[in-house]
């Protein structure tokens, strides 16, 4: 059985639709879930390198020997993912699919990259479809000397971009470091293992990590015997890093000049935004090099920024787009079975296949389990439900004690003012008379309270959406400077 999708039928259905609704398309921002570090097919505790300024004027070819010196892309097995998301207990069964980055980009990307051709390798069981790794083992020696070099600098920037930590044997190795993201397009929840480069130590974190170390060195003098817990206390800190830390390190061209810099707006940006997009990374840095492959300058680049600077691209209709192909594979893939999905322009097919196998038995084992046995969150809402019918019955008694004390309480000031009324009438009534007034007196002053706190709430939420806007015109103004930067700035070298 083969299904087809015909992908310039599907991009011209995209464009007229975003004619009639112009609306920005976003994911949901990823959560990061669990992470992990492996080298090969081996799992490993995870541990991400740091990230620090590369010298400008570094040869980005220093230990270049040819073909042999390219690091080829391993065909590294969903099995990874599946096993950290069972050692973290997570439901998977929640999630529409679960899939390298990678394959999603290939997927997203088709829309725009109608030379390249692809394939993906699926299995489903339930609602939950898998995405398996099919990158075939690349020949380097059928491509061209310069090609080669612009792979080898990639890497080679990045080595000298991270902090050599000779006492992490993670560092020194070969090991990459992968963070399990969560997030939602329109009604598709994903799980995405994105392979992260580096991070970076925010300013706030620095400080505070400075201050716990004082404080354990502090301790230290109080206390000799408590070195070795506190030198532990010490490198945790160190590695105190979230997915708001995270930097993807990227090289380019010189791109001062107009055609280099239309090739990297046009081509090259979108896989550098879609990449950083999908993993929730915010924050890029670029490495320009010159025609010798000598580091010549670094941009920061903000992620949120990129496709405000996109030529021929546009990131609602690329989202719209790979949706539109997940929501192809949903209706035509069965639980159970296993297919192909591949791409060669201009048409995208499924077709089932009995030879793939990408889940393991213990991943099939627990995800049944899973299924058979209802998850916490029913019991969990039913003790919500108890401990909100106790509070209500608490406050309801409450409220009743507050009813019979006011009660009595009018009853004996009754009692007073009739004791008062025999006493003396005139009196009484001038009394009566003015606790009316003071009464309608009180009553307007809260009434006047009331409508100013209101007054003042709407005047509060006019000026956050004041200030947001403003934010949003400096954000757009920013746009339109880092658009200029990327070919005006660099003209300074």
């Amino acid at each position: 059985m083969i299904k087809t999708l015909n992908v310039k039928g599907l991009i011209d259905f995209i464009r007229k639709e975003r004619l009639f609704n112009k609306s920005s398309v976003t994911i949901k921002k990823p959560i990061e879930i669990s992470s992990y570090s492996y080298e090969g097919n081996e799992l490993l505790p995870p541990k991400l390198k740091e990230f620090k300024e590369p010298k400008i004027n570094s040869n980005l070819l220093a230990g270049f020997e040819g073909p042999n010196s390219i690091q080829s892309d391993t065909q590294t097995p969903l099995t990874l993912v599946l096993n950290k998301l069972i050692e973290s207990k997570h439901d998977v069964t929640k999630s529409n699919f679960i899939s390298y980055r990678n394959s999603f980009r290939k997927i997203f990307e088709s829309m725009y990259n109608d030379n390249d051709q692809w394939t993906v390798d699926i299995q489903r069981i339930n609602s939950t479809i898998h995405f398996g790794m099919n990158n075939p083992i690349e020949d380097f020696t059928k491509y061209g000397s310069n090609h080669l070099k612009s792979m080898y600098c990639g890497n080679q920037f990045e080595k000298i971009s991270i902090v050599n930590n000779n006492n992490n044997n993670n560092n020194n190795s070969n090991s990459k470091f992968c963070s399990l993201i969560q997030s939602k397009l329109f009604n598709n929840n994903f799980i995405l293992a994105c392979e992260i480069d580096c991070y970076e130590k925010s300013k706030s974190k620095s400080t505070q990590n400075n201050n716990e170390n004082q404080n354990n060195n502090e301790n230290i003098n109080e206390n000799q015997n408590n070195n070795e817990n506190i030198n532990e206390n010490q490198n945790n800190n160190d590695e105190n890093y979230s997915i708001d830390d995270y930097i993807e390190l990227k090289t380019s061209r010189d791109i001062s000049d107009r055609k280099s810099n239309y090739f990297f707006r046009s081509k090259k940006l979108i896989r550098i935004w879609f990449q950083s997009y999908m993993a929730g990374v915010s924050k890029i840095y670029l490495g320009i090099r010159d025609d010798d492959f000598i580091l010549r300058q670094c941009l920061r680049l903000n992620t949120h920024d990129l496709p405000n600077q996109a030529i021929n691209w546009n990131k609602d209709e690329m989202l719209m787009f790979g949706n539109e192909i997940l929501e192809f594979i949903k209706k035509n893939t069965s639980s159970g079975k296993s297919y192909t999905l591949s791409f060669k322009f201009p048409d995208i097919s499924l077709t089932e296949s009995d030879s793939i196998n990408i889940l393991n038995d213990q991943y099939l084992q627990y995800f049944l389990n899973i299924n058979n046995n209802p998850t916490n969150d029913n019991q969990n809402n039913n003790n919500n439900n108890n401990n909100n019918n106790n509070n209500n019955n608490n406050n309801n008694n409450n409220n009743n004690n507050n009813n019979n004390n006011n009660n009595n309480n009018n009853n004996n000031n009754n009692n007073n003012n009739n004791n008062n009324n025999n006493n003396n009438n005139n009196n009484n009534n001038n009394n009566n008379n003015n606790n009316n007034n003071n009464n309608n007196n009180n009553n307007n002053n809260n009434n006047n309270n009331n409508n100013n706190n209101n007054n003042n709430n709407n005047n509060n939420n006019n000026n956050q959406k004041r200030n947001f806007d403003e934010e949003k015109e400096i954000k757009n103004d920013k746009n339109i400077e880092n658009e200029d930067r990327l070919s005006k700035k660099i003209k300074k070298e």
